[in-house]
């Protein structure tokens, strides 16, 4: 069973402290402002399935929990008062054992105890449109909900248990493919000065970015593997307010 990662709760206890501490602060407006950047954590469960050309019924897998990294850039423009668009892109990295260990033999002769290693890298559109709750003293409270384009490149490998670095395989996979997502979330910011405003913000997101077909002695003929995402992001953005707008 899948259970709510530890951030979560820290993440939230961060976004009552800053609401609670924010007093002080000047009413402000940071909906036309450049997005520069977000930085977040990206905790994924994952749901790979592999489906055979001759059984009606995909055979679900299980894959260990991926954790990434991303770094974006953005742009806001207000809508109306109480809605507006933000269109961010960036990277985002990270990488997973994908099973047990086990043992190879080298070309010369010695024996390695490894383990096959992916790594993802995504390169993300994200446009979203947010929703403002009446602004105040302390700061703005939106959510948000969206699309997301993505391309992936995934590259499998084998390497040393004891130091992952250390690569006793890189070509065991390589792989490119292009998804949607559906995203929602929220977040809260606060102007930090004139020229500076500061937010914290989660997001839910959903999708596919994993497809390929496999092939292995079992299924010589090619299996299509597939990997559903369902990835909690916390993220820190800097904000600079269009200074047309100030």
């Amino acid at each position: 069973m899948y259970k709510t990662p530890v951030v979560l709760p820290v993440f939230v206890t961060a976004l009552v402290i800053c609401c609670a501490t924010a007093c002080g602060f000047e009413k402000i407006d940071l909906c036309d402002s450049f997005v520069l950047p977000n930085i977040s954590v990206n905790l994924s469960r994952r749901s790979p399935y592999r489906n055979y050309d001759n059984m009606d019924e995909a055979e679900r897998l299980n894959q260990k929990r991926l954790t990434t990294f991303a770094i974006m850039l953005g742009k806001r423009q207000a809508i109306t008062s109480a809605l507006r668009m933000q269109v961010s892109a960036g990277v985002e990295s990270g990488s997973a054992a994908e099973d047990t260990a086990y043992h190879v033999l080298l070309n010369d002769d010695t024996e390695r105890t490894v383990v096959r290693h992916a790594r993802f890298t995504f390169l993300n559109l994200i446009p979203k449109l947010h929703i403002l709750l009446p602004p105040n003293q302390q700061g703005n409270l939106f959510f948000s909900a969206g699309a997301g384009f993505h391309y992936l490149l995934l590259n499998e490998r084998k390497a040393d248990i004891e130091n992952t670095i250390n690569i006793i395989d890189n070509d065991l996979l390589e792989e490119r493919s292009f998804s949607i997502s559906a995203n929602i979330g929220a977040g809260f910011e606060r102007r930090l000065s004139e020229k500076s405003g500061i937010a914290i913000v989660y997001n839910l997101r959903f999708w596919k970015p994993v497809q390929y077909t496999q092939t292995a002695d079992l299924f010589p003929m090619g299996a299509h593997y597939s990997e559903y995402l369902f990835t909690h992001s916390f993220g820190v953005s800097l904000l600079l307010p269009n200074p047309t707008k100030q």
